[in-house]
């Protein structure tokens, strides 16, 4: 069951994606615009299939749409012999990332502004490099959580082994941020998962997924784009996903692995889907907050926070840049559409955003609002046990 939270809250979550994760998305190659060659990996040789890969169970195969396998089958070899050298642009490309150096120090400011704590999303393989760009987070009451190791959009589709070795990984690189609070909460690149992802997960001792996104256009619309792609012969690193993936609740809820889009009051994992509005399941997130007009998305908003007790926010670290900023190559500034519109103007909706949640909503981070849902469900289950349990006087 949905789990109805006591008063209103909000959360702020922000996905921290570095440049190179937009370089896969949209498909675009390593050689342009002054980035390093693309097809060598750290030992010079193309990339490839490694020899460990894992293949999937038919079970796992089942599971994927026809969609999916036809708009992505065609161009897995390519994707996979691009795929590490699109993950891991080097340490020289990583160091000038404005998205660590320009956007996340904006986003603090917001943070501080309004004295709200934040949920960050981080990627382990950048944050012993950029560990500074995360201190706010302390002073703040902020909580760092999981975004994967490499961000790679098809961790989802990956075997056990790679995908306990790709959290493994990340966490070690998260626990000096987080502090003693450790890291309970996971988002998957590209909002995919998978029942193997998921009891990972559950295994790792993780409290919260906040990956799905519960907006079938959007699904309908990711997937279009895929496929524009492919036929540019510019294949993306994204995943079609799981049509249900897109179709579940919008209050957070407690789940299972095989079916995560379906609550289940006995669930080991507490799913918080990210924000949209009830009735045309619209996404309320950073990028359609600053490119929607005003009015609409303050409707959108309204409605929002008349029929859900808790709204999960997300925005990308990206949505705090535009195209006026230095280091950001010229084929990314092409593709993303929302570094066209001034940072001004940005920094304006996000801050009437914050302003309009926190007079009707308790901002809290998203391991809280979790810890609490786990802990009001289990004693609701307890307390109708003892009921059946009492017996008639």
């Amino acid at each position: 069951m949905v789990v109805v939270m006591n008063g209103r809250s909000a959360s702020i979550t922000i996905d921290v994606d570095p440049l190179r994760a937009y370089r896969a998305i949209h498909g675009l190659r390593r050689d342009g615009d002054g980035d390093q060659d693309r097809g060598k990996g750290k030992n010079g040789k193309k990339g490839g299939k490694s020899k460990g890969a894992k293949t999937k169970t038919n079970t796992e195969t089942n599971t994927e749409t026809d969609l999916e396998t036809n708009l992505e089958g065609e161009i897995e070899g390519e994707i996979e012999t691009r795929g590490k050298d699109d993950v891991d642009e080097g340490p020289d490309a990583r160091a000038s990332d404005p998205i660590y150096t320009v956007a996340l120090p904006r986003f603090w400011s917001l943070i501080e502004e309004i004295g709200a704590p934040a949920t960050v999303f981080v990627v382990g393989q950048d944050a012993t490099r950029y560990a500074a760009a995360f201190e706010p987070a302390h002073r703040t009451g902020s909580e760092i959580a999981n975004h994967s190791f490499a961000h790679d959009y098809r961790l989802s589709r990956k075997g056990k082994e790679e995908i306990d070795e790709d959290l493994e990984r990340a966490r070690l690189q998260l626990l000096p941020l987080a502090g003693p609070a450790g890291v309970v909460g996971f988002r998957a690149p590209g909002y995919n998962v998978s029942p193997t992802l998921l009891r990972c997960l559950v295994s790792a001792g993780y409290l919260y997924d906040a990956s799905l996104l519960p907006a079938p256009a959007y699904f309908g619309l990711r997937a279009a784009a895929i496929a524009a792609y492919a036929l540019a012969r510019q294949p993306s690193a994204s995943c079609v996903g799981h049509p249900l993936q897109f179709a579940g609740p919008l209050e957070p809820y407690r789940m299972t692995a095989d079916r995560p889009w379906k609550p289940h009051p006995r669930g080991a994992l507490v799913e918080i889907p990210i924000a949209c509005e009830p009735t045309t399941r619209i996404p309320i997130i950073g990028t359609t907050w600053a490119m929607f007009p005003a009015p609409f998305r303050r409707a959108l908003l309204a409605r929002a926070q008349a029929r859900l007790g808790h709204l999960n926010f997300e925005m990308h670290a990206i949505d705090l840049l535009d195209a006026s900023d230095p280091g950001i190559p010229r084929d990314i500034v092409a593709r993303q559409r929302d570094l066209h519109i001034p940072l001004s103007q940005k920094i304006a909706a996000f801050r009437d955003l914050f302003a309009t949640l926190g007079r009707v909503a308790r901002f809290r981070t998203l391991r809280d609002v979790a810890a609490d849902l786990m802990s009001a469900s289990s004693t609701d289950a307890k307390a109708s046990k003892d009921t059946r349990d009492t017996p008639p006087r």
